[in-house]
C-alpha cells in the first residue's frame, strides 16, 4: 500500500512541475521577438489596419481589449486615418482577406501595446499609406 501512495504522490508531483513548465514555455514564447510586431496602425472609419515597416503590406487588426490600442491611438492621433507607429506583441493569422472588404492580407490579433507614438526611422510608410501624413 506504501508503495502504491508513493508512486500516486511522484506522479502528481511530476504533473504539477510539468503543468508550471508549460504556463512558463507559453509565457516565453508570448514574449518572443517573433510574436513583436513593428510598424503603423490606423484607425477611422471601417479601417483597422496595421501596417508592417517597409513592406506595404497592410494587416487587418483583431484588437483585444486588454492591449488598449484603440484607446491608446485615439490619444495621439490628431485625426482619423493617422498612421502611428506601434511596437506591439499579438498573433498573426494565415494569408487571407480580412477585414472591411478584405483590405487585409492578414489578421493581427494584438495582445499587449509594448510602445505607441514616437518614431522610428527605419519603419517607413509604404504602398498606398506613403506621403499622406
Amino acid at each position: 500500500m506504501d508503495k502504491v501512495v508513493t508512486q500516486i504522490f511522484i506522479g502528481c508531483v511530476m504533473a504539477i512541475f510539468l503543468g508550471v513548465a508549460l504556463y512558463y514555455a507559453k509565457i516565453f514564447d508570448y514574449y518572443s521577438e517573433e510574436n513583436t510586431y513593428r510598424g503603423h496602425y490606423v484607425s477611422g472609419f471601417e479601417s483597422n489596419e496595421f501596417l508592417p515597416c517597409g513592406t506595404g503590406d497592410v494587416w487587418w487588426v483583431e484588437n483585444e481589449a486588454e492591449s488598449k490600442l484603440y484607446s491608446e491611438y485615439t490619444k495621439i492621433a490628431k485625426t482619423e486615418y493617422q498612421p502611428i507607429y506601434v511596437e506591439v506583441i499579438g498573433s498573426l493569422s494565415e494569408d487571407g482577406p480580412y477585414g472591411h472588404m478584405g483590405i487585409g492580407s492578414k489578421e493581427l490579433k494584438v495582445l499587449e501595446v509594448l510602445s505607441i507614438g514616437g518614431s522610428n526611422v527605419q519603419c517607413e510608410l509604404k504602398g498606398h499609406w506613403s506621403g499622406k501624413f
